[in-house]
């Protein structure tokens, strides 16, 4: 198994909770996994004439936009731990080393302690092999699957963003 196979954004796909400008006034989709998407209308390299009508960009809030973080498994700040299991070859369920995701808002954070541990995401064209010590997020939604290689002892945590407010 390769060490890590790039993404790409457009396997990432996130909903848009809010489209809003930041500090230097530039177009920024809040999205659902908590990570923001710069927006820009600067054709012919970007058109997103969207962005220009008010209606249009409120119209938009909801629908489906790729996230080049989530893509590179790379967690937004602020995620808040709320659960942890610890796990050796012994005591892992099998169901992990099956093909499951994680509930939309939550985050994983897979911390390889002791051992060896395949990491795999098809649906992505994602798969890295752990040597502890080892840390993989995983983003919320994707498919994925951990590969056992002997002997191993490693922590899951669960988290998530603060409720707003």
């Amino acid at each position: 198994m390769p060490h890590a196979t790039m993404l790409t954004a457009s396997d990432v796909p996130r909903i848009m909770l809010a489209i809003e400008r930041d500090d230097a006034g530039e177009w920024i989709a809040r999205l659902d996994c908590g990570h923001s998407r710069h927006l820009r209308h600067r054709p012919p390299l970007s058109a997103m004439p969207w962005l220009l009508d008010e209606a249009e960009r409120t119209a938009r809030i909801g629908q489906a936009i790729e996230c080049g973080r989530c893509a590179q498994c790379e967690p937004p700040e602020g995620l808040e731990r709320y659960r942890s299991q610890h796990f050796d070859e012994q005591s892992l369920p099998a169901a992990l080393c099956g093909e499951h995701r994680l509930r939309a808002g939550v985050w994983g954070r897979l911390e390889l302690q002791r051992g060896r541990l395949g990491f795999v995401a098809d649906a992505i064209a994602y798969r890295r092999s752990l040597v502890a010590p080892a840390v993989q997020w995983i983003p919320p939604g994707v498919t994925h699957r951990v590969v056992l290689d002997g002997a191993m002892a490693m922590q899951l945590d669960f988290a998530r963003l603060p409720a707003p407010g």
